[in-house]
């Protein structure tokens, strides 16, 4: 009778954790992860019934029935001696996810274990993930991945700057700015740490551009550059245009990629700074009319830019945009 009392209790509370993980998912994943989560549902309806015919055989035995995280995760089932205990988070120092977290990670993602990390400068760091289940993927220049963090289903995305689909290996530059839950897991991840990954998936095409281009972002526009100048189409004319907060770690990062002759305006916090880089981005536009231009990083400054190039008569078609970042939002797709 007491199981059966925590049981109903626990599912009692399904439709707020509906709301609770349907508010997240709309942050931080898309609607595929909406299907997710409704599969998940359905498996967890399952695993319930499974359990109160578990217990009720097990009343019938007469033995005492409790129930573990270590039994329910690994798929033992519950065993005599154990305790109760309700679902916490996944993390490094033994905590484990939900049902509903843990069948959605199942279900949806892909373990990348972290074979390499290197410090390019105080605040960028260079992470290789290496895996089985990385192999095969299908990746373009541009794409993105959205890698779990820990506790619940938030994420952050990232752009790899490539993909071996043969080795399953891939790279993500990572820029740690802030104090955010990206930041600090980048700042402290050591080869063999283990994350989930989401995707690859489309973000921002660049794969299949064959005419002259135009790169604007920030810091967080680095992996996105590598990967169109490493990936992209040979042969055609590239310029790359970058605010940064710091010109000299930002020129050292990028020669150590391989990245020659970009053009680094340095941030100012009353944004005056981005009239130069409407100059810069803007200069080759009537040498050049069948320019590209790739803009991404923090929204204000691609709104910005983008204005600049409409008012100079730019067309829509010649442009492509993505926000990475926006001051006072977290987790940006």
């Amino acid at each position: 009778m007491l199981v059966t009392q925590l049981f109903q209790t626990r599912f009692a509370r399904a439709s707020a954790i509906d709301q609770m993980l349907d508010d997240q998912l709309s942050g931080s994943f898309d609607s595929q992860l909406r299907q997710g989560h409704y599969c998940a549902q359905q498996f967890a309806n399952i695993r319930y019934r499974q359990l109160r015919i578990n217990a009720c055989w097990r009343k019938q035995q007469g033995c005492k029935y409790t129930m573990a995280d270590k039994n329910r995760s690994s798929g033992a089932g519950p065993g005599p001696g154990s305790t109760l205990t309700a679902a916490s988070s996944i993390g490094p120092a033994g905590r484990r996810g939900g049902l509903l977290e843990r069948a959605i990670t199942r279900l949806l993602m892909r373990p990348a274990p972290v074979s390499e990390v290197a410090d390019l400068s105080e605040r960028f760091r260079l992470i290789d993930f290496q895996g089985d289940a990385l192999k095969g993927c299908a990746w373009s220049p541009g794409d993105k991945v959205q890698m779990k963090l820990d506790g619940g289903l938030s994420a952050r995305t990232y752009t790899p700057i490539g993909w071996d689909r043969q080795a399953g290996r891939t790279q993500c530059l990572v820029y740690c700015h802030g104090a955010g839950p990206g930041s600090e897991w980048a700042r402290h991840v050591t080869p063999g740490d283990e994350r989930q990954f989401f995707g690859p998936r489309g973000s921002l095409a660049l794969g299949d551009i064959d005419s002259p281009t135009v790169l604007f972002g920030d810091e967080t526009s680095f992996a996105l550059t590598l990967a169109f100048e490493r990936h992209g189409r040979p042969g055609t004319n590239r310029r790359f245009v970058f605010e940064v907060n710091d010109r000299k770690e930002s020129a050292a990062v990028l020669r150590a990629l391989g990245l020659s002759a970009p053009i680094l305006v340095e941030r100012r916090q009353d944004a005056s700074h981005l009239a130069k880089v409407s100059d810069v981005v803007l200069a080759d536009a009537a040498v050049q009319p069948m320019t590209i231009y790739v803009l991404s990083g923090k929204a204000t400054s691609i709104q910005y830019v983008n204005r600049a190039l409409k008012a100079r008569g730019i067309d829509s078609g010649r442009l492509r945009t993505k926000a990475y970042w926006a001051p006072g939002k977290v987790g940006l797709d």
